[in-house]
């Protein structure tokens, strides 16, 4: 029997009578009725079975313009007690091209938008309706190797590097197993700091080098910053035992505090947060549960999910959060909370 996991709304259910004890078939025994699956999980299994035709929303209208870019475009769907869809709308429409976007917004999304409000869930026992965030990427290319730069960077590698640098993006090398990620910390002071840190992922997480991008309280001008940003950069290269991702980029998905679950149907997983946790469901394309285990954020129930980062061509799904500063997992004596990724490997 699936596994169905909690989510941010809690089912409040009043203890049952204790029935008196039946003296005909003492030993007779009562079937439990099985916990309704969570928004997340039900939400999943609607969306993967019909994730083909949705994706022909993208199609329909790449095929009129082939040069259509790639389009990102996350849904808020409410949904009442009944399981009924009674609002979706798109939240964020995203395109590298300011030509696509038009079509992308009123084409793709619309069509996106009406399939969704057409799908019906399970009723909720608890009486409560639900916000699920649903997020689609159409065509989204893999990052390229590109033209070689002169310290043995790629060009499309350097792009990328600065905007980690920046704080702007993660990138994870599915080749080397490897994540670079941005890891702030404030002090009591507000004053913060922040460096690039490089995990390796496989088979355990462990940190492989950290470089500081700037200290607490140190102020960069522009120029400063470009160039520290590119000695920063120039120090991964010619390190031996830490080499830039040459993978794909994982673009973040903003979490609203107000949702209830966040699905991506690209690759079958749906997110529940609340009390320190993370619950996972997976589905395969037919719509039939994967068993995940829960995870537990570094922090407990003080920590807060801040963005999910996520690429169809990844076998990792990447969680920033904020949470209480802890000197025992690496962080600086002095730090009050720190920005720091957890890690759901969907596997190598």
């Amino acid at each position: 029997m699936p596994r169905c996991v909690a989510l941010l709304v809690l089912l409040i259910a009043s203890p049952a009578a204790a029935a008196p004890k039946a003296r005909s078939a003492p030993s007779a025994t009562v079937e439990k009725k099985a916990a309704p699956p969570s928004p997340g999980t039900a939400m999943l299994r609607q969306v993967q079975p019909q994730l083909d035709e949705l994706r022909a929303c993208y199609a329909r209208e790449k095929q009129k313009n082939p040069q259509l870019a790639a389009a990102e475009i996350v849904v808020h769907a409410v949904v009442d007690p009944s399981g009924k869809v009674i609002h979706s709308a798109a939240f964020q429409v995203k395109s590298k091209d300011v030509d696509s976007f038009d079509v992308i917004r009123r084409g793709v999304a619309a069509c996106v938008t009406r399939r969704v409000q057409a799908l019906e869930l399970p009723r909720y026992p608890d009486g409560l309706g639900r916000k699920i965030v649903i997020a689609f990427r159409f065509n989204a290319d893999q990052v390229s190797g590109g033209a070689a730069a002169k310290d043995g960077l790629s060009t499309e590698q350097m792009r990328f590097g600065r905007a980690v640098v920046a704080g702007e993006s993660v990138g994870f090398s599915r080749s080397l197993g490897q994540l670079t990620h941005r890891y702030c910390w404030k002090e009591e002071t507000d004053r913060e700091g922040c460096s690039l840190r490089v995990l390796s992922l496989f088979p355990t997480r462990s940190l492989k080098k950290e470089i500081a991008i700037f200290k607490p309280g140190e102020a960069l001008k522009e120029g400063e910053r470009t160039t520290k940003e590119g000695r920063l950069l120039l120090d991964l290269a010619g390190n031996e035992n830490v080499r830039w991702p040459p993978g794909a980029e994982l673009a973040p998905v903003d979490w609203p505090d107000d949702a209830a679950a966040l699905v991506l149907p690209d690759i079958g997983v749906a997110l529940s947060a609340g009390g320190g946790r993370i619950d996972v469901s997976r589905a395969g394309p037919d719509g039939e549960e994967i068993a995940t285990p829960r995870l537990e954020l570094h922090g407990g129930k003080a920590a807060h999910l801040v963005a999910v980062y996520w690429a169809p061509s990844a076998p990792v799904v990447v969680i920033g959060t904020r949470r209480p500063a802890a000197p025992g997992l690496g962080d600086p004596a002095n730090a009050k909370h720190v920005t720091d990724v957890e890690t759901i490997q969907l596997g190598q």
